[in-house]
């Protein structure tokens, strides 16, 4: 089934459609990721994150988008005090069995009042602005509650992909922002996200006072391709990227 994207002007999307959307699949969703992650997570994402938080200083860590916090218990263990925030009440239930509930927020990170959290020496967005609708001031408010010199990770689809059936497709129309539904594995409703190309994000963390240190598209690794229906992907980056960026002092 091949992907249809749709105009941004064509949205009707709310806050509370979006909540109720992740409340929803909050059961489904812990059982797809669970304490480790997917297997894009275990092979691809999660590594590529740890990578880039070898680039990074400090030790407090806020996992924005956080879902069912499977990602802070593993920051924990490297030593970050890491915190969670998520849009979803139901998401964050979960979350509540592998993170203490005082270092969780239910709030949305597009509206937020930053004046209300503590600053971070980290932030990571870790697939999650790819299903925002206003990523100007989701970045704006990153920025504003890191630390001087603080570290933003930001990890996204591949933008020129997107994955079905085991199947990554080339997504039509590039160069145009929309938006569009995709099927996710072991989750009956699809899913929103936003099309974007590679330099509306680059483009928006700049404008956003960011100073971007290092893009990775890496290609996909032994344990993924084995996974998918593509046995032979080595010509393609993975259809995940990786940025990692900073706020200077």
């Amino acid at each position: 089934m091949r992907l249809e994207i749709k105009e941004m002007s064509e949205i009707k999307l709310f806050k509370t459609k979006i909540t109720a959307y992740w409340d929803e699949i909050a059961d489904e969703w812990e059982k797809k990721i669970g304490d480790k992650g997917d297997p894009f997570r275990q092979h691809m994402i999660t590594p590529l994150i740890f990578d880039l938080l070898l680039k990074c200083k400090g030790r407090t860590c806020l996992d924005v988008g956080c879902g069912n916090g499977y990602l802070i218990p593993m920051l924990t263990e490297k030593g970050f005090k890491t915190y969670g925030l998520d849009i979803s009440p139901r998401q964050l239930n979960h979350a509540k069995k592998r993170v203490k509930e005082n270092r969780l927020y239910n709030d949305d990170i597009e509206t937020i009042k930053v004046n209300r959290l503590q600053r971070f020496n980290i932030i990571i967005a870790n697939m999650v602005l790819d299903c925002i609708e206003n990523i100007n001031q989701t970045l704006r408010n990153c920025y504003s509650l890191l630390t001087e010199g603080g570290f933003f990770i930001l990890t996204i689809p591949h933008p020129c992909f997107y994955y079905q059936s085991k199947s990554v497709e080339r997504i039509p129309s590039y160069l145009n922002e929309g938006f569009g539904k995709v099927k996710m594995t072991n989750v009956t409703r699809d899913v929103l996200f936003f099309q974007r190309p590679i330099a509306s994000y680059l483009n928006a963390l700049i404008e956003n006072g960011f100073i971007i240190k290092k893009v990775l598209e890496p290609t996909t690794p032994r344990g993924l391709k084995s996974y998918l229906k593509q046995t032979d992907r080595s010509e393609l980056p993975c259809f995940f990227i990786g940025v990692l960026a900073f706020k200077e002092n």
